[in-house]
């Protein structure tokens, strides 16, 4: 099983890639305005995020959910994420792993 640290570290360089690439997409547009980059299945994203999910064993696609409808943990959507009815903090890639791993311990 992936450790912490590797998870945490793992979601940090993704967030960091999504990072180049809105920065990317926002020079693309202020040097050749009104276009747009061209949505493309991006493999390496999908099998990264894979990878992190059997890693811990995440079934339900908890992590997917984070960075994508989360927005890294950002959203506020994150402080909607209930189980059995009760809360969940997982507002960083450390509570969401604590979260996958130990769930409710």
């Amino acid at each position: 099983m992936i450790t912490k640290d590797e998870f945490v570290n793992s979601l940090n360089k993704l967030k960091e890639q999504s990072d180049i690439d809105h920065k990317f997409n926002y020079h693309m547009e202020q040097a050749f305005p009104g276009s747009y980059a061209p949505i493309y299945h991006n493999v390496l994203w999908e099998l990264s995020v894979h990878l992190l999910e059997l890693s811990v064993k995440d079934d339900e696609k908890y992590v997917s959910w984070w960075i994508f409808e989360a927005d890294f943990g950002k959203r506020d959507i994150v402080n909607s994420l209930r189980v059995n009815d009760k809360p969940v903090d997982v507002s960083t890639p450390e509570k969401l792993y604590d979260f996958l791993v130990e769930p409710f311990k």
